[in-house]
Order: C-alpha cells, then sequence, then structure tokens
C-alpha cells in the first residue's frame, strides 16, 4: 500500500508540474506583450547576486485604498503597447486597446514579477531599463520576459571578461 501511495504521488506531482510547465509555454506563445514603465530600483543584492528590485508605476497610479487582496486591474495600451493604469477589473468587457493584469496588494500593489535576476558583470547594461516587457493572456496571468530601454528596444546581457 506505501508503495502504491509513493508511486501515485510522483505521479501527481510529475502531471501538476508539466501542467504548470505548458500553461507557462502558452502564456510565452499566445500572450500579448505589453511593456511597462519602470520606477528607480535596487540594483545588487549581497546574498542573492545580482537582480534589480522592479518597481512599475502601475502601482502608484492605481488606487490602493480601493484594493482587494488580489484581483484584476484594467491596463490601457497605447501604440506601443505601454500599458498604464485604466481601472479596477468590473467584469466589464474590454476595449481593443485595454488588458487585464492579475495583482496582489498586501504591502503595496504588487503583480509578482518584482525582481529580475541577470548574469553577474552585466549590471550596467541593466541600468537603463526603463520598461519592463511581460507576456500576458487575456485572464490575466504573466510572465516577465525582458527588460527594455527608453526605445523599447530588448537589453541583452553582454559580459565583459578582463584580458589574460
Amino acid at each position: 500500500m506505501k508503495t502504491l501511495l509513493f508511486w501515485l504521488g510522483i505521479v501527481i506531482t510529475t502531471t501538476a508540474g508539466i501542467r504548470i510547465v505548458q500553461q507557462k509555454k502558452h502564456i510565452l506563445a499566445n500572450g500579448r506583450s505589453v511593456l511597462l514603465t519602470l520606477q528607480p530600483r535596487d540594483p545588487r543584492s549581497l546574498m542573492q547576486g545580482d537582480y534589480m528590485v522592479l518597481r512599475y508605476e502601475l502601482a502608484q497610479s492605481a488606487p490602493g485604498d480601493q484594493l482587494q487582496r488580489r484581483g484584476k486591474l484594467v491596463l490601457k495600451l497605447d501604440a506601443n503597447n505601454i500599458g498604464t493604469f485604466q481601472r479596477l477589473h468590473d467584469a466589464s468587457a474590454l476595449a481593443a486597446d485595454e488588458q487585464l493584469i492579475d495583482y496582489r496588494n498586501y504591502n503595496g500593489i504588487e503583480i509578482g514579477a518584482e525582481s529580475f535576476f541577470f548574469q553577474e558583470g552585466t549590471g550596467q547594461t541593466f541600468k537603463r531599463a526603463k520598461y519592463a516587457e511581460l507576456k500576458i493572456s487575456p485572464d490575466g496571468e504573466y510572465l516577465l520576459t525582458a527588460l527594455c530601454d527608453e526605445k523599447r528596444l530588448v537589453l541583452k546581457a553582454e559580459v565583459t571578461t578582463p584580458n589574460d
């Protein structure tokens, strides 16, 4: 009986893991690409390595006192797919230039993509980041895919190594 429960647990865990990976791959392949404007951020953690704490202008413009612990915000997208806070989602239909995004409201508004890790020695490249690029599904699930500069170009890490 213990062996059966062990293998059943393995199958359930593996199946759940595969499902999560498939959902993320679906968002990457089919999600809408949206840029969110970043605010100044902290560039390094001694314990975790090189990374940026991302802060979004979106978090400052949404009415924090009216938000529940979790929910969805409606973003308004401009011609460059830059999203700004439009309103709280009230189950009404969205316009073509609107997009849902999930949020959490614990110590201020967070969308869940508040850190961007990068290879050691490439921090100078990412200091130029003005936008975070997210792929967002129609129901508001998202993945952080890149950081972009003021021209909306994806920043790519370039490691510089000293000559020996």
